[in-house]
């Protein structure tokens, strides 16, 4: 199976090399190119968070405070139509093990080792880590096309079923290939294979591969509107359980199809929607290897205002298919590789690859963004939880959440704080649960 995933993975690059060939602007003599100066930019960022977290439901737990501080620093060079990238990041809880206090240099990994004790590093942010964020090799053959390998940031689209979670204190990185093709002024094609984990084992007759991710982008500018596919393959428990357990499926085939469109229309209305479909089946070893078909409906539309006044409204609408526990077939729908902290509530209570467990999501939601001045900004998000498929016997609504958000500029400095509010059903979260509460004051700098 190995063998087949590279000879996949040749075959795209024979895909690639193709339309490269004729494209009558890919000279093989890079002599003089070869002679250019090199072109090195240094990049970086620096992100201090504090969270005050009451998100327990419980009126007697205690706030909890936790400061976050992210750094990174990257290097780009180039030198004619190639060039690499190459970035660090130190991602850390302040206060967890400082190694000025306990001898040590790297300070540690105490709060992944006592909370997880396993292999899952840095799941929700956690861990003290410092390590390469980015690190790969780009190439553009053509004035139309491009390439890159190795370790990179992925977004496609609005991030719903791709993104990199710039939120999270780690955020996602992606390893593999990435292609672009544009075949005329308005038609491109992006393209990719990205190796979520390598197994490096072999399991005999189970015939196990490593867990992969394929994606295919048709884009047409003029018309404003994407059609994409995603194939989900191989051995991959991380993606079928939001609690990282395993058990979920160890062999999944899992294709994602559907359309994206943003656009402005009128004099000052928006609209940004996605439609995604998935079918595919999981197998469990160890039930013996029985074989599951899988199938779910993503919808995600947000329509807006833009006023005079610089005043945004807009209605957003966030839809997943839940399982319907009395058919054979498996129907929550995935949120594969999504930002979930962008869509469906900043308290991040559905984060998981199944945002609400078997039971899909709908999300109601209003949206309001004014500016009181030039660097001033107030933000306010509504939203109305409830579960596709009920949760108990006649129950599926969840709670309704309220985010509040200043945004301002300082300078060089963007200084952000929120306060959040979730008023859960008590059928959901309990008969004695509190409302939830949630606020962070974050700064940034980059350059």
């Amino acid at each position: 199976m190995k063998l087949l995933k590279t000879a996949i993975l040749m075959a795209m690059m024979l895909m690639i090399a193709a339309p490269f060939a004729t494209a009558g602007a890919c000279g093989a003599d890079c002599k003089e190119a070869c002679c250019e100066k090199a072109d090195i930019v240094v990049y970086g960022s620096a992100r201090h968070r504090l969270e005050i977290d009451g998100k327990s439901f419980d009126k007697d737990a205690n706030m909890d405070w936790m400061q976050y501080m992210r750094t990174r620093l990257g290097v780009k060079a180039s030198r004619g139509n190639s060039g690499m990238v190459f970035e660090v990041q130190d991602s850390r809880v302040l206060g967890d093990t400082p190694g000025t206090l306990n001898g040590t240099f790297t300070n540690g990994n105490s709060f992944e080792n006592f909370y997880y004790d396993g292999p899952y590093k840095n799941i929700g942010g956690y861990a003290n880590d410092f390590g390469v964020r980015q690190a790969y090799l780009w190439h553009n053959p053509c004035e139309k096309g491009s390439i890159k390998v190795g370790r990179f940031g992925v977004n496609m689209h609005n991030q719903r079923l791709v993104g990199e979670v710039n939120w999270d204190q780690v955020g996602r990185t992606t390893e593999g290939l990435m292609f672009k093709r544009s075949l005329n002024d308005n038609v491109s094609i992006i393209g990719g294979a990205l190796q979520i984990a390598e197994q490096n084992f072999d399991n005999g007759d189970d015939n196990a591969t490593d867990p992969m991710f394929y994606m295919l982008d048709l884009n047409l500018s003029e018309q404003n509107v994407d059609f994409f596919m995603y194939l989900l393959s191989g051995g991959s428990d991380l993606f079928f359980d939001s609690d990282y357990s395993a058990g979920r499926s160890d062999d999944v085939s899992l294709m994602t199809f559907g359309a994206y469109s943003s656009r402005e229309f009128g004099s000052n209305l928006f609209y940004d929607a996605m439609v995604a479909m998935q079918t595919g089946t999981y197998e469990e070893w160890a039930t013996g290897g029985d074989t599951t078909d899988l199938s779910g409906m993503m919808l995600n539309l947000e329509v807006g205002m833009n006023m005079e006044s610089g005043t945004t409204v807009s209605a957003l609408v966030d839809y997943t298919t839940g399982d319907d526990s009395t058919t054979d077939e498996y129907e929550a729908f995935n949120n594969l590789l999504y930002t979930g902290h962008k869509w469906n509530g900043y308290m991040d209570f559905f984060n998981g690859s199944y945002g609400n467990g078997d039971n899909g999501l709908t999300d109601i939601a209003v949206r309001v963004a004014h500016p009181i001045n030039e660097t001033l900004w107030v933000k306010a998000d509504a939203h109305m939880f409830s579960s596709t498929e009920e949760y108990a016997d006649g129950k599926s609504s969840i709670g309704n959440e309220l985010d509040i958000t200043l945004v301002k500029k300082a300078g060089s400095m963007k200084i952000k704080g929120g306060l959040s509010f979730f008023m859960a059903n008590e059928d959901w979260a309990g008969a004695d649960a509190a409302t939830a509460k949630w606020a962070f004051l974050q700064s940034s700098f980059g350059f």
